[in-house]
């Protein structure tokens, strides 16, 4: 009878906990949602002000120091994204897949700033561990992104001349540069992995350094040009800006055509797997070696 009480005491206790917590999360959840300077509602961005074009020194220290980290490994990526393929493969899934869920965590959460960067930064951690281990996946993000990039570039021009009427046709236009830039990274893997690079690299220098000398003003002029045809006027500086992103690219293929990148790698796309014949452990390939010699050759020869 005593051990019953009890049990009836404990359940009686934890449905008092959770119908309190219940309440407290429809108070907080009938809360206006402030709203964030990533705000993707499309009502609402087609009637805001434009954007203005000054320089800001109101930086804020975590988003700083992001720009900053940013922009180094993307420096990196540009001298040497062919040369050290697997670190800057771990680079690229890093900083892509971290500043991807930074904006949707911006868009759709409620947690802090330190708690957003910290959920992205572990989001692109784990991609990166796939970019790194796996060569074809980090080639896939590497032209994905550098897809993107030539995609808004494309959309920049074309929307000078004629408006896009559609929010969605800008996205697909961008989805297709995308997977375009994919495929021909992962055909020609030399030439083409130092253009989606550099390309890559390039337009993450650029933003990055566009956040000291204008509060990313430069992304949300794209935005507004691209997707809702209201053009904000754009400054001297701007310019500059802008110019920075066809001079990172030019100063990587240089770099690494003629210097880092010359000399196409012959790492194997395979995976390689260890076994052990007449007591000595050799790599052997589950596929047919790359070097032109067929399995049998290519253990004899190495023997």
């Amino acid at each position: 009878m005593l051990q019953s009480n009890k049990l009836v005491f404990v359940v009686l206790m934890l449905s008092n906990v959770l119908h309190v917590q219940t309440q407290n999360y429809n108070e907080n959840y009938n809360e206006p949602i402030k709203e964030s300077p990533l705000n993707f509602d499309i009502d609402s961005k087609k009637n805001a002000p434009l954007p203005t074009c000054e320089f800001s020194y109101n930086y804020d220290l975590a988003r700083g120091i992001l720009s900053a980290v940013c922009f180094v490994m993307a420096a990196f990526i540009l001298v040497f994204g062919y040369k050290r393929r697997r670190i800057s493969f771990c680079l690229t899934g890093l900083t892509s897949t971290s500043i991807l869920a930074y904006m949707v965590l911006v868009v759709e959460s409620r947690f802090s700033l330190m708690i957003n960067i910290l959920i992205s930064m572990s989001i692109g951690l784990f991609v990166s561990l796939f970019t790194t281990t796996l060569l074809y996946c980090g080639l896939f993000i590497t032209g994905l992104f550098a897809g993107f990039v030539n995609g808004f570039v494309f959309l920049m021009i074309y929307t000078t001349f004629k408006p896009i009427d559609s929010v969605a046709l800008g996205c697909l236009i961008v989805a297709v540069f995308g997977l375009g830039q994919v495929f021909i990274t992962m055909w020609w893997k030399h030439r083409m992995h130092i253009l989606s690079s550099c390309i890559f690299a390039a337009g993450v220098m650029m933003c990055s350094l566009d956040y000291f000398v204008e509060g990313f003003f430069i992304l949300e002029y794209m935005e507004m040009k691209i997707f809702y045809n209201r053009v904000a006027e754009l400054c001297w500086w701007s310019y500059l800006v802008l110019a920075l992103f066809a001079l990172f690219l030019v100063i990587g293929l240089l770099v690494q055509c003629l210097w880092s990148g010359k000399e196409k790698q012959k790492e194997p796309y395979t995976f390689v797997y260890l076994t052990r014949r007449r007591g000595q452990s050799r790599n052997r390939q589950s596929y047919v070696n790359p070097y032109g010699h067929d399995e049998h050759n290519y253990l004899i020869n190495n023997s």
